[in-house]
């Protein structure tokens, strides 16, 4: 399974890697994104076996990897080759606001990666670019000129995005360059520049509405520059698909009176603006698939940690759920 590393820029108390315990938690990376729930599913289903449990149908723990990459690789692999069928199902996402109390995330937006490739005008970096040379058509601008062009129309349609936008209750839409990659020597003007974006849109939105406007913007781009050339990707990672799961369906009633007899409260119901795997898994097959994890939002951080208290908590939620769902 794959989990965020640690970087070189933060200042941890605990090694990320050495999962101590300590005051009641385990740190580590990917304690709290999503190991210590996934590490409670496994131990629910391992308790229920080790009982007697007899379900009626199939319980299926699915772990893959290559999640914080798209997926490509992991679920929607899975996926293609029809390896997973179920009608119902636990995401092990972190969903505790604090680090003793787990609440139940019910739906979340889209999140839709893609990436704009722009040309410029290149050569020795010993002389400048003229631009009536025979081999110059881009105006005698290299294509980091160019994409300065580009994200500046782009970081212009993120403000607006924001400022347009209504804030919905999965959150607020918005809109990142997140990565710039141009030349290969530093002598050479580069003839080629990728710059990555990565937009989360609401279920008001669709991906066919984000291509529109992020398109728009660089053609604004082009009216002021005729030179300006450009390619867009809109697949350039498997895109999130927005994720909402009915809150009368079962498995989120079942969840609901298990939390309320393991933790004397019913979890409350939200959701947020990020997405999971989950989703490919909703929309490929259908069902409902909330999210119930021990973990909190502080991940891929130093000094990531799990609260024990709501990791044995889960597992008993977990082994209720499936005493009501399949007992």
């Amino acid at each position: 399974m794959d989990v965020f590393p640690a970087t070189e820029t933060e200042d941890p108390s605990y090694n990320a890697w050495s999962g101590e315990i300590k005051d009641g938690f385990v740190y580590g990376r990917g304690t709290s994104d999503m190991k210590g729930g996934d590490c409670a599913a496994l131990m629910a289903v391992k308790f229920l076996k080790e009982m007697g449990f007899d379900p009626k149908g199939s319980i299926v723990l699915n772990y893959v990897s290559d999640e914080e990459s798209g997926g490509e690789h992991g679920i929607l692999s899975l996926l293609k080759d029809n390896l997973i069928q179920a009608d119902f199902g636990i995401s092990m996402e972190p969903s505790s606001k604090d680090h003793h109390t787990t609440d139940l995330m019910i739906g979340h937006g889209g999140v839709y990666p893609c990436q704009v490739i722009v040309y410029g005008d290149g050569g020795h970096a010993a002389k400048p670019i003229k631009a009536g040379d025979k081999d110059n058509k881009y105006g005698g601008e290299d294509a980091i000129k160019k994409a300065m062009k580009a994200v500046a129309a782009l970081n212009k349609l993120a403000d607006e995005v924001i400022a347009k936008k209504p804030v919905t209750e999965y959150g607020q839409s918005h809109m990142a360059v997140t990565k710039i990659n141009a030349g290969i020597a530093v002598n050479n003007y580069p003839r080629r520049a990728e710059i990555c974006i990565d937009r989360r849109y609401m279920p008001n939105e669709t991906p066919e509405s984000v291509d529109a406007e992020i398109i728009a913007a660089l053609e604004e781009v082009k009216k002021t520059d005729p030179t300006f050339e450009y390619e867009f990707h809109n697949h350039y990672e498997p895109d999130t698909p927005v994720f909402v799961n009915d809150e009368n369906n079962e498995i989120v009633k079942a969840i609901d009176a298990s939390c309320e007899a393991v933790c004397g409260r019913k979890p409350k119901h939200f959701t947020k603006v990020g997405g999971c795997d989950v989703a490919y898994i909703k929309k490929a097959i259908g069902g409902d698939y909330p999210w119930f994890g021990p973990g909190t939002d502080e991940i891929a951080c130093a000094d990531e940690k799990v609260s024990i208290e709501n990791y044995l908590n889960c597992i008993m939620v977990y082994m209720a759920t499936l005493v009501q769902m399949m007992g």
